[in-house]
């Protein structure tokens, strides 16, 4: 059984919809007993309150169904986060996520640092991880990476990879979408790859 995760800010929008196209997609490759979908938020405040209108809408436009969603935040389950990397010398997200997600998950953060390399081959099997004041490097192991890279596209630590298998660049960290309409083909592109992927 594949499970997928979406994540976004508050799942009413941009995580439900990426969920129910990638179900819709999923259905009509006639594989749903193979893959598990869902969508959660990092944040709290949008707990049990529907899909957002006009999501809902541009969903219904395209026949996609989405009735019953009601936001839920993630929650992390088996899985151990090593940690997060901030190249400022101080968070650079809204402070209500700190409070919410690194201290009430416990996770460790280091200031001043980037990724200068990803390593892996079949799959990512850790990070080089480069402190900004020293200049040095240290090796992080890891199996999945996540990044959050603001409005400007920026490749830097995975040039040299090639094109592997288990990497995938969609939304603004491929390149900056300036209406939602196109952001949404993207999604939908990304979710028709990942289908193909998971159906063989």
């Amino acid at each position: 059984m594949k499970k997928i995760m979406f994540v976004c800010h508050g799942n009413i929008c941009r995580s439900p919809m990426a969920e129910f196209i990638m179900k819709e997609i999923v259905r009509k490759a006639q594989c749903c007993t193979e893959v598990h979908i869902e969508s959660s938020a990092t944040s709290s405040e949008e707990i049990g309150n529907g899909i957002y209108h006009p999501a809902e809408y541009t969903l219904s436009q395209h026949g996609i169904p989405c009735s019953g969603h009601r936001a839920r935040r993630f929650t992390i389950e088996g899985a151990h986060v090593v940690a997060v990397l901030e190249k400022e010398s101080h968070y650079g997200g809204m402070a209500r996520n700190y409070h919410r997600c690194i201290e009430a998950f416990g996770i460790p953060i280091r200031y001043r640092c980037s990724i200068s390399k990803i390593h892996g081959e079949s799959r990512i099997c850790g990070v080089t991880v480069l402190d900004l004041e020293s200049g040095k490097t240290n090796y992080l192991p890891c199996q999945t990476l996540v990044t959050a890279i603001g409005l400007i596209p920026e490749r830097g630590p995975v040039r040299g990879l090639g094109n592997p298998e288990w990497l995938y660049f969609t939304g603004n960290c491929d390149h900056v979408h300036e209406m939602v309409d196109s952001a949404v083909s993207d999604a939908a592109e990304t979710g028709r790859t990942l289908a193909k992927i998971l159906t063989g």
